[in-house]
């Protein structure tokens, strides 16, 4: 999202370089999530280990 308000370079920046800081976290977050879903159709029975690498990856893209 761009600061529709803004007119100087310098209140773009910072909105922009959080926008994108947000979009790779989600792509982290989706990432770790698909390969989560592929192991667990393979192996149901490691879902608990798989649970706990998602958590580790949520807790790492989004530390808040």
């Amino acid at each position: 999202m761009i600061n529709a308000m803004a007119t100087r370079r310098r209140e773009i920046v910072p909105l922009g370089g959080a926008v994108l800081a947000a979009v790779a976290a989600s792509a982290d977050m989706a990432q770790a999530g698909l390969n989560g879903f592929q192991e667990f159709m393979a192996a149901p029975e490691r879902r608990e280990q798989i649970r706990q690498r998602l958590e580790a990856t949520r807790k790492r893209v989004c530390p808040s």
